[in-house]
């Protein structure tokens, strides 16, 4: 079972958010308990939401699913997780397509940055089928 942190435009919109993960939480637990479902897991959980979270919840998250790839490490979560024992799970591994020259949808770098490996993908047009 997973929670999902969704954007916010205002600090009241995370109070909001923050008083509905309490008793979500809970719910999720009482699913582990009960053996319905077998890990609780967060989505794009940061430092502080993990923290706040870890304050009222008796199941650490085995996982937290965050945008991580060469572009955007988020080393200082990465490690936080590792200390709690929270697997990190990455999603978009190999980062955003880039939409204008130079920079990726999450404003997180340069496509030409030193070190990084280019990857290119070429449509096609025609449709692959397995069978």
């Amino acid at each position: 079972m997973l929670a999902t942190v969704p954007p916010w435009k205002s600090a009241s919109e995370y109070r909001q958010f923050s008083n509905r993960l309490k008793p979500t939480c809970k719910v999720m637990e009482a699913l582990v308990e009960s053996g319905l479902v077998q890990a609780i897991g967060v989505s794009n959980f940061s430092v502080r939401q993990i923290e706040e979270l870890l304050q009222f919840i008796n199941i650490v998250p085995a996982v937290n699913s965050v945008e991580l790839h060469p572009f955007w490490r988020q080393g200082e979560l990465v490690k936080f997780c590792q200390l709690k024992g929270i697997h990190v799970s990455a999603h978009t591994p190999l980062g955003v397509p880039v939409s204008t020259k130079g920079m990726s949808d999450s404003g997180s770098g340069s496509e030409d940055e030193p070190g990084t490996p280019r990857i290119t993908f070429r449509r096609s047009k025609f449709v692959h089928s397995p069978c």
